[in-house]
């Protein structure tokens, strides 16, 4: 298969080190944000975040050559930023062959109207089948070889299987499903649980005392959240069980920056000030404010992610919010 993989980041060049891996012919198409990264790469082939190197098999385009890196693409790869995804779905129709298949790796929802990402693509690249790639992956850890799974998701079959197919190998195994929906909602959820989990971990260094038992309370609750508002939208409960729900968020809690962008602010600095000290993409930010948004649409209460919400962008400090979650009283649903 050829891949062509638009973005640099981490998180893109961690997947061209894995097709690449697996066999696939790989391109990697940088976007006009991506001019440090390629410049580092060009010195010695290693990413400067990732600490990986690229192998030499792996071609590098800027966002000026793109047509190069599209050419005959059985699959183009998207890993940029959610906010980057309308400008790089756009300059990238331009170069697609028209059998094409989307893998998506990016998560979350159209800032500020919380449409799905899936669904949004679908409109302004129609004829393209699309296949969101979900679960628990580290960029670090795809581009060591370290073993896990991910999910391909499309209404697609055929689509989901040829991703699956290239994407997996010996440490990477790719599972299908037609749950578009559940999957899409585990994938950006998951970014707001791992921010409320996380705010525990930096009450623990600031407090000096372990919230063990509180984390296990907002991971259960927070699942059951998942599951109510994928079956809203279309899913089923037991997908967020799985590698997109459970096992993402598992790793993101562990190791992302969505929960250590948490431990941060649980630790009593200002989200807008963590958020810049991050100095990188956390997109359960926007996340957080979207399924609060869909909650809404759709008449629901979901009182993790509305807890989340009240720190990031209601000002309330984050040992109350938790204190007062924990403390509200018990609906009939106990999510």
């Amino acid at each position: 298969m050829k891949v062509a993989i638009i973005g640099a980041g981490a998180m893109a060049g961690a997947l061209g080190i894995h097709f690449h891996r697996s066999g696939n012919s790989v391109a990697i198409c940088a976007t006009k944000f991506d001019e440090h990264i390629l410049e580092a790469i060009r010195k010695d082939r290693k990413h400067p975040t990732l600490n990986h190197w690229i192998p030499d098999g792996v071609d590098i385009h800027d966002y000026r050559h793109w047509n190069r890196g599209f050419r005959r693409a059985d699959i183009a790869v998207l890993a940029v930023p959610s906010v980057g995804v309308l400008s790089s779905v756009t300059v990238a129709l331009e170069h697609l062959s028209k059998n094409a298949i989307w893998a998506v790796a990016t998560k979350g929802w159209v800032a500020g109207s919380g449409r799905p990402m899936s669904e949004f693509i679908e409109e302004v690249s129609p004829g393209h089948p699309i296949v969101m790639m979900v679960g628990p992956s580290l960029a670090s850890e795809i581009a060591a070889g370290t073993p896990t799974a991910l999910v391909c998701a499309s209404r697609d079959a055929a689509a989901a299987e040829t991703v699956a197919g290239a994407i997996s190998s010996e440490t990477l195994r790719g599972f299908v499903t037609d749950d578009v929906a559940g999957v899409e909602v585990g994938a950006a959820v998951k970014n707001v649980l791992a921010i409320a989990i996380g705010m525990c971990d930096g009450l623990e260094e600031v407090k000096g005392r372990p919230m063990t038992n509180t984390k296990g309370a907002l991971f259960s609750r927070g699942l059951l959240e998942m599951g109510r508002l994928a079956v809203a939208l279309g899913g089923r409960q037991e997908t967020v069980l799985g590698l997109s729900g459970a096992g993402d968020l598992y790793l993101t809690v562990a190791g992302g920056r969505n929960g250590r962008f948490g431990r941060l602010v649980g630790a009593g600095l200002d989200p807008i000030k963590a958020f810049e000290h991050m100095g990188t993409t956390v997109e359960g930010f926007d996340n957080t404010r979207e399924a609060v948004l869909l909650a809404k649409r759709h008449g629901m209460r979901l009182p993790v992610v509305e807890m989340t919400h009240s720190v990031l962008f209601g000002g309330v400090d984050p040992e109350k919010a938790i204190l007062d979650l924990v403390l509200s009283p018990m609906e009939p649903d106990p999510a």
